[in-house]
């Protein structure tokens, strides 16, 4: 048997399959379920952050953060912050504040209810605003338990710190690194609840705007950071937490699935297989005794396809036990055949040279069948010392049925030209018994001839047959046309009609069936019967044994490897004369 190549199993096909599709699903869960979690726990921040947001703006002046964002603005606040950098010093900063009475820093700003004491008015400073604003923040970061509570404002699209729980004053008008996520800050609109990168920490961070009570638009925006670093922990935690325990159900799964699609599909798939390379193994056959008997009993296809490959295989059986007697009952017929073709070819006279003790002429015959068996035919045998028969005949069909109407043909032939007469009256003798009892419509061609050796005188006559060709001395084969009868089985009580040829020292007779020129090569060209005279006068002066055989190699020369159609039969005779 050949060797297989190497190639993946069923079973591994699937195995590999299980797993793909439940780690797919198990990678699928572990995403979705992550992602909700993460959602769910990011909403709850936001909302929270939002709502704190607001608490702390529910809690200051407006009025207040406006004043304080508009002493940021001023180049002398800006002088003395960066003084008080350069030094090192924050308090210069809460001194030149604690300096800036309200009413003299901005006059539109001052209003009459402004923090009013036994009917009077008090002037506040800026340090005072600052420092209600600072414990304000303080007190709500410590309250909420926040990361940081802080107040910015914009300007031409840039964001400045206010003021923080830290209490800086350093920090007051400094601008803020620009982030994508805080671009909302613009002209003081709301910020909505996002999660980012501060130093180091990640913080859920929202903003919301605190308007300026006396002119109604936002003065700044107050902002809460949660710090999420614990949260983020519980993410990865949770996400490991997930990953090992779908790896658990995921292990678990894989392990149940390939012992149920083992059970359920490769088992028997795999039973199949080996029962149906037994059956058909090469060096026993098909016996039935290998015939598939399995325990499947799954109630589905597989059930099926088992059911299926017994009732295949019992018909195989069958098929090949009618196969075998169907090859005893062919080489029975072989050989009957071979044997009718032994005893055809022991029919036709086969010794040459055919007369050794005659030296009046020479003569040479062959016929090469198409089949085992063949329906052509020649003869030749003397009458009388005198008088040598010439016979030359194609029988209609082939194989059996013509072989045997040969044989009845030639016995018939032979029998009545033995008898004596003419050609004609031969025919017509053979023409009406053939046609006592033809019921299968069978007919015969036939060309007699009868040499009068002394003389060369041959009396012929044609029963639908090929044209003979002739040849007289000096000059090269040509067809003779003589007149056709019709061929002999067809009608009983036909005349035919005899015909003489005066043949001459070194004349040659050339008679033959129809397969020479209709002799095909592959693509249905025939040799005709032009290539046929053209063969035979390469060899004019040549021996009747080699114009057949030269003859026959043309032929067979010009068709190559395609399929003899029809027998190939021919006959030549060279009159030497009576010549001592």
């Amino acid at each position: 048997m050949n060797k297989k190549k190497h190639r993946l199993t069923l079973s591994v096909k699937l195995n590999f399959l299980i797993i793909a599709i439940i780690l797919s699903v198990s990678v699928g869960l572990v995403a979705i379920g992550y992602y909700t979690y993460r959602r769910k726990i990011d909403s709850l921040y936001f909302s929270q952050v939002e709502k704190m947001a607001r608490i702390v703006c529910e809690n200051l002046d407006g009025s207040d953060v406006a004043r304080l964002v508009e002493m940021a603005k001023t180049p002398e606040f800006t002088e003395v912050r960066s003084e008080a950098a350069e030094k090192g010093d924050p308090s210069l900063v809460y001194e030149w504040m604690e300096e800036q009475v309200v009413g003299n820093y901005v006059a539109l700003i001052v209003d009459d209810d402004l923090h009013q004491e036994d009917g009077g008015t008090t002037w506040m400073t800026l340090a005072d605003y600052y420092y209600a604003i600072f414990d304000t923040l303080a007190t709500r970061k410590e309250t909420l338990g926040v990361e940081s509570v802080y107040v910015q404002y914009d300007e031409d699209n840039v964001t400045y710190n206010l003021i923080d729980s830290s209490g800086d004053p350093l920090q007051i008008g400094i601008p803020e690194p620009y982030q994508e996520e805080f671009a909302a800050y613009e002209d003081n609109a709301a910020v909505p609840a996002t999660i980012a990168t501060m130093n180091d920490h990640v913080v859920c961070t929202a903003a919301v705007p605190l308007a300026d009570l006396a002119t109604g638009e936002n003065a700044a925006l107050v902002g809460v950071d949660i710090n999420m670093d614990d949260v983020i922990q519980e993410r990865r935690w949770f996400l490991w937490n997930c990953i090992l325990f779908v790896m658990i159900l995921t292990g678990l799964a894989i392990a149940a699935a390939m012992v149920v699609f083992y059970r359920m599909l490769i088992r028997p798939l795999t039973m199949l297989a080996g029962a149906a390379t037994r059956f058909g193994n090469e060096e026993e056959g098909y016996p039935e005794g290998n015939v598939i008997s399995l325990d499947i009993h799954s109630n589905d296809e597989i059930e099926d396809l088992y059911d299926e490959i017994h009732s295949m295989q019992g018909r195989i059986v069958d098929y090949a036990d009618n196969l075998a007697a169907a090859a005893a009952e062919k080489e029975r017929t072989v050989t009957e055949l071979r044997t009718a073709a032994q005893i055809q070819e022991a029919m036709l006279p086969d010794e040459f040279p055919a007369f050794p003790d005659r030296k009046e002429f020479d003569l040479f015959a062959s016929m090469t069948p198409a089949r085992e068996v063949g329906g052509d035919f020649y003869d030749f045998f003397f009458r009388d010392e005198d008088h040598l028969v010439l016979v030359i005949a194609d029988v209609s069909g082939k194989g059996i049925p013509a072989a045997l109407f040969m044989m009845f043909s030639k016995i018939l032939i032979n029998e009545r030209a033995t008898m004596g007469g003419s050609p004609a009256e031969i025919l017509m003798a053979v023409n009406d018994r053939i046609c006592e009892n033809n019921r299968y419509n069978m007919f015969v061609t036939v060309w007699l001839g009868i040499l009068e050796v002394s003389t060369g005188r041959m009396v012929c006559a044609n029963a639908g047959h090929e044209y003979p060709a002739i040849r007289h001395p000096g000059g090269d084969f040509s067809l003779l046309r003589d007149r056709h009868g019709v061929v002999v089985g067809v009608k009983d009580k036909l005349k035919y009609t005899d015909y003489e040829i005066l043949l001459q020292e070194g004349s040659s007779v050339f008679v033959y069936t129809d397969g020479v020129p209709e002799a095909a090569d592959a693509e249905d060209t025939m040799f005709e019967t032009d290539r046929m005279l053209q063969a035979l006068n390469e060899v004019p002066e040549g021996s009747p044994e080699e114009i057949l055989e030269h003859v026959h190699a043309s032929a067979q020369s010009f068709v190559k490897d395609a399929p003899q159609f029809d027998d190939l039969t021919m006959l030549c005779l060279k009159y030497h004369g009576t010549r001592s």
